[in-house]
C-alpha cells in the first residue's frame, strides 16, 4: 500500500529495468517533475548515463529517473523570476500519478 491509504504502490521488473508507481497524491499534493541540467553536463563530460529527471511530491522523498510518465493532466510551468529551491526555473507539475523508470 502507498503512502497513502487511497494509493497504489508497486514495483515492476521488466527488462532489466526497474518501474516504481507512484501514488496518485491527494489533491492538495502537487507532483514537480524537472531536468537535471547539472546531471545532463556531467554525462556528457564523463560519457555516463545518470538518473537526470528529477520528481518530486510534497511529502515524499525525491525520486530520479531515466524516463517518466504522467498519467493525468500536466501543466509546464517556466518562471525565471522565482525559480525552484533547487534552482529550476522550468518544470511541469500534476496532481495524477507518476511513473519513473529507472533503468
Amino acid at each position: 500500500m502507498g503512502r497513502w491509504s487511497s494509493g497504489y504502490d508497486a514495483r515492476l521488473q521488466t527488462d532489466a529495468t526497474e518501474v516504481r508507481v507512484l501514488p496518485g497524491p491527494p489533491k492538495e499534493y502537487m507532483t514537480r517533475i524537472h531536468v537535471r541540467r547539472d546531471l545532463i553536463a556531467a554525462d556528457r563530460k564523463n560519457g555516463t548515463v545518470s538518473n537526470a529527471i528529477g520528481v518530486e511530491t510534497t511529502g515524499m522523498r525525491k525520486r530520479y529517473g531515466k524516463r517518466v510518465e504522467i498519467l493525468g493532466r500536466v501543466t509546464f510551468v517556466y518562471r525565471p523570476e522565482r525559480p525552484l529551491h533547487c534552482g529550476a526555473r522550468a518544470w511541469a507539475e500534476t496532481t495524477g500519478r507518476v511513473v519513473v523508470h529507472r533503468g
